[in-house]
């Protein structure tokens, strides 16, 4: 049973006044939406850590490797953005 379900039997029950229905369920984000938004921040600056790398002089495996990404993404965002 999901949480969702325990709220609703609660409110239709009427075990509980409104008020402690919020204590009891403070607003949360799901674990999915924050990780996957972690992981857009992470590659985000990977991405703007690329430029940088090309000016020193590191070729796209080098980079690749040093952001732990594979070559074909490296490779597409230097062509994209010598464009």
């Amino acid at each position: 049973m999901s949480i969702v379900f325990y709220l609703e039997r609660t409110n239709q029950l009427s075990l509980l006044p409104d008020k402690d229905l919020v204590d009891l369920c403070p607003p949360i984000e799901p674990y999915q939406v924050t990780k996957n938004r972690k992981l857009e921040g992470k590659l985000e600056g990977k991405m703007e850590t690329i430029p940088l790398l090309v000016r020193l002089g590191l070729n796209e495996e080098q980079i690749a490797r040093e952001l732990n990404l594979k070559v074909e993404i490296v490779r597409q965002f230097i062509t994209n953005h010598n464009n």
